[in-house]
């Protein structure tokens, strides 16, 4: 790797970091406080901020950051979009992830146990859904010869 990658790769970690810190400060912010919400939600725990901030910084670089807010149950959700794909992530601050949702046809749901390390399952879900919203339409050849059309 020459040195302009590594450096260049660092900013993006820093800037992704830094972005990850935000968006935690503005849940803690919004949600710290029971009925936050205005329907009685539960506040959301430091410690539960902490865990969704370990899981995020241990989220692989290829997968882009998702929507990050407070859930009226205490957790952090995160949530990434597009379309019709949907996958939802709900972190409790006793380390329990509750994660639902679809890729592609389909329907995802599941719980771990977060620790240290970014969940195998987890990645092969977001790995899935970045695929199929990246998936590109094929139409097939359409050859022209001496005025005719055909497939090839």
């Amino acid at each position: 790797m020459r040195a302009s990658e590594a450096t260049s790769k660092s900013i993006r970690e820093r800037q992704r970091d830094s972005n990850i810190s935000d968006a935690i400060t503005d849940v803690w912010l919004e949600c710290r406080e029971d009925d936050w919400n205005g329907d009685g939600a539960k506040a959301v725990k430091d410690e539960t901020l902490e865990l969704a901030r370990r899981l995020l910084e241990r989220l692989p670089m290829e997968f882009e950051l998702p929507e990050i807010s407070g859930d009226p149950d205490g957790a952090v959700e995160l949530l990434w979009s597009r379309d019709r794909q949907r996958l939802a992530l709900n972190i409790f601050s006793s380390g329990l992830v509750v994660f639902a949702g679809r890729v592609g046809s389909e329907p995802l749901t599941g719980r771990l146990r977060f620790v240290e390390d970014f969940p195998e399952i987890l990645k092969t879900h977001l790995t899935k859904f970045f695929e199929v919203r990246q998936a590109v339409v094929r139409l097939p050849r359409i050859a022209v010869q001496q005025g005719a059309q055909k497939q090839a």
